[in-house]
């Protein structure tokens, strides 16, 4: 899995040093390449780029809710979207109880 997300990496920065695309169609392309991107916290300026992707109708999101982390996703893989964000907060309720328990 690290390998795939260098190579992604390392291709969108290839593609930025070509001046083939811009800083904020980097960001979109990352997150399309990935498929989907748990979002903690990011600056603005790649959230302003990631919220145009979804204007554009290249990004899809999910946004937080409850114990549910905020997503940025491809359009086609929404349901894989929601899988990794379910398994996010299952692993964040297992993590509460081991130290509640």
């Amino acid at each position: 899995m690290a390998t795939s997300k260098q190579n992604i990496k390392e291709h969108v920065i290839d593609q930025l040093e070509q001046k083939k695309i811009t800083v904020s169609e980097a960001n979109i392309k990352l997150v399309e390449m990935e498929r989907v991107r748990v979002i903690k916290k990011i600056p603005r300026e790649v959230r302003n780029a990631l919220n145009q992707g979804v204007k554009m109708g290249r990004l899809g999101h999910l946004p937080k809710k409850e114990m549910l982390p905020e997503v940025y996703f491809h359009i086609n893989f929404e349901d894989m979207a929601k899988q990794i964000r379910s398994n996010y907060m299952n692993k964040s309720i297992n993590a509460l109880k081991s130290v509640c328990i």
